[in-house]
């Protein structure tokens, strides 16, 4: 009976992949080319030309029937399509208009908004009279030629910017002056507070402590540096690749048809399984710092205390920065006919919900209008920190229960998912277009078992479970895990060949497969976060007992060592340069494989360049900062290391 379900699976499996072009062929190319089209943009440069008449609007456009009992054809392959979570809403038309030119005969006054969106609609609907439907407005958001205006917080951010940036300067000629006319009386002032503080942010001293090399890690423990490099760097590419589709597209056709190949229907899926390597590292560095700092002491109740406050100060004053530039700045950024959907909605929830950043708990509070939003993972990575803490502190009371303990706690965090998703019928995160739309954040099933600090408890358990390992065998050479030619086949199996297979079994229990049912993909969510974060830590711990071949000789690679340093900057600076990137468009961008490409070539590119500055001219600044307050010794505060999390740079000594 099992073979039986078996076979009857694989066979729905194939035939859905056999048939996928047929299911997606039943509105013709010919028939979708007559369809209203879902992205249009009124030329905008040209709109804003007119002068006091200028008004160019971006609107949502609902449309609906005229006769509902009686529709046409064209209405019925809208509704075809929009019916399918593989298609956009085709039944919501996402356009701008140059209202002087569209439609001229309507008043300009937005004062009376009700009276002129009633007015936009009744014109825009005669556009569409051929097809005997009509439409309503739904959101809207208007442009004049005017510049953004200014209010107290924004001079206020402005005038602070400027500051500090003469500040920098006059820090680093007052260091250079030291350096080079004053260095007896240097030498003398080097023990002064004052000096130290004004070496926090001198340039020259930020970049000798950015390109230094680091002395102070273990050697079999560097690797791990290139694997924070190429983490970030396959986050920055996927999320390039939804930039890209989180604007409007000429040619959504294609975007629509990503899903007839069995790779693309994965590689769209990868996303929601490859944040649980951040969590797994993140953890797995706490408990080596940790159990290294207090291995001959007892660590108590005061420690995690004081563990949190340093964590604290460590991740938010870069993260502040950043918010204060989308609460602010940001409306200055770009300007162009979808600059509200792609900078504006983050710059009112910025306004809005900016506050529940500052408390890590953006990820619950108000999630759907989310600030920043890639800082979930911060969010949710200090949630699953402070929890980490707390297991650490029963492993060190109870060394003796340290089995049962992280078995109770893994039980716990691979069960959470499953359950979860089976309580609220939760499916697969795939990128479809209206996700990919609105960045997931009106995804329920992605705040549940995505952006949750509970559903990830599995990958961090784990992430403690090896970095246990580590401290107890990797100094005992009798003891190595993958010391013979069986037991390293076997690192490849679970490492890369179980990542591998986790990531395309996915498809067996999408939507669209056909084997699909609440408790299978309850049982799925469990499963494959279980494994991705297996794998990857065999895959790390492998690393450090010098597996991986080609794996290990990239992420020894010096450069990636370097680049490693600016993870933190370059991760909450990036989703910010492709927005601008993105809001500066005037018309509907045509995709394709050349464009995806460059897409990440360019995001790239321009993040480690903008990272750059953000980390010397202000983590850097203030991390030296945190650790003097923190009474850290001088040479730890020059030194680099491993850090606390995967993202964050140069905290404490392993």
């Amino acid at each position: 009976m099992m073979v039986y379900s078996l076979f009857s699976a694989f066979t729905v499996f194939f035939l859905s992949l056999l048939f996928s072009d047929y299911v997606s062929s039943l509105v013709t190319e010919r028939d979708y080319a007559h369809l209203p089209p879902v992205f249009k943009a009124d030329d905008f440069d040209r709109c804003m030309l007119l002068g006091k008449s200028a008004l160019y609007c971006t609107i949502e456009f609902q449309l609906a029937p005229l006769n509902p009992k009686e529709s046409t054809d064209g209405w019925k392959q809208i509704e075809e399509l929009s019916r399918d979570e593989r298609n956009y809403r085709h039944d919501i038309l996402r356009h701008g208009i140059c209202i002087p030119f569209t439609c001229p005969n309507i008043s300009i006054d937005i004062s009376e908004n009700s009276n002129f969106k009633n007015e936009l609609a009744d014109c825009y609907s005669r556009k569409f009279g051929r097809y005997d439907i009509y439409g309503t407005i739904t959101r809207m958001h208007c442009q004049t030629n005017e510049p953004p205006s200014n209010d107290i917080y924004d001079l206020l951010v402005i005038y602070s910017l400027i500051v500090y940036v003469i500040f920098l300067i006059l820090v680093s000629l007052y260091e250079t002056l030291e350096s080079s006319k004053f260095k007896q009386r240097k030498e003398q002032a080097t023990g002064s507070k004052f000096a130290a503080v004004v070496h926090c942010f001198s340039i020259q001293k930020n970049w000798h402590r950015l390109t230094s090399g680091d002395s102070s890690t273990d050697e079999s423990l560097k690797c791990i540096y290139g694997v924070k490099f190429y983490s970030m760097f396959v986050v920055i590419s996927g999320h390039a690749l939804m930039g890209t589709l989180h604007g409007p597209i000429i040619n959504p056709r294609v975007r629509e048809e990503i899903w007839n190949t069995i790779t693309n229907k994965v590689t769209t899926g990868l996303g929601s399984l490859f944040i649980e390597n951040f969590f797994v590292m993140s953890s797995l560095f706490l408990t080596l710092n940790l159990f290294q700092k207090n291995e001959k002491k007892s660590f108590g109740m005061a420690d995690i205390f004081r563990n949190i406050v340093d964590r604290y100060l460590r991740l938010t004053p870069t993260m502040a920065i950043m918010l204060v530039i989308h609460c602010s700045l940001s409306k200055y950024t770009a300007k162009g006919p979808f600059w509200y959907h792609l900078i504006g909605e983050e710059f009112e929830n910025c306004r809005r919900n900016g506050w529940t950043n500052f408390l890590y708990i953006n990820n619950y509070v108000n999630s759907s209008q989310m600030c920043f939003s890639q800082t979930w993972y911060l969010a949710a990575d200090m949630q699953l920190y402070i929890m980490g803490l707390v297991v650490i502190y029963m492993l060190k009371k109870f060394p003796k229960q340290m089995v049962k303990i992280l078995g109770v706690f893994f039980i716990i965090g691979i069960s959470i998912p499953g359950i979860v998703s089976f309580m609220n019928n939760c499916g697969l995160l795939l990128a479809y277009p209206e996700r990919s739309y609105t960045i997931f954040l009106q995804v329920k099933d992605w705040h549940l078992l995505y952006s949750s600090g509970y559903s990830n408890i599995g990958a961090s358990i784990l992430g403690i479970i090896f970095g246990v390992l580590y401290r107890e065998y990797y100094d005992k050479a009798e003891k190595r895990i993958f010391t013979t030619k069986i037991r390293s086949a076997l690192f490849w199996i679970l490492s890369i060949g179980l990542y591998v297979v986790t990531i395309y079994a996915s498809f067996f229990v999408s939507n669209e497969s056909g084997f699909y049912n609440n408790l299978i993909n309850a049982l799925w969510w469990s499963a494959a976060k279980t494994a991705v974060s297996i794998s990857f830590s065999v895959f790390i711990y492998g690393l450090v007992e010098k597996k991986g071949g080609l794996f290990l000789t990239a992420c020894r690679w010096k450069p990636a060592y370097y680049l490693s340093k600016l993870n933190y900057s370059a991760f909450l600076v990036h989703v910010f340069v492709g927005r601008v990137k993105a809001a500066s468009i005037r018309s509907p961008i045509y995709i394709s494989d050349y464009v995806f490409v460059t897409s990440v070539v360019e995001l790239i590119s321009m993040t480690y360049i903008f990272a750059l500055v953000l980390c010397i001219a202000w983590e850097m600044p203030f991390n030296t900062l945190r650790k003097m307050c923190m009474g850290q010794d001088k040479k730890k505060m020059e030194k680099p290391s491993i850090e606390f999390t995967a993202v964050e740079t140069n905290p404490e000594k392993i």
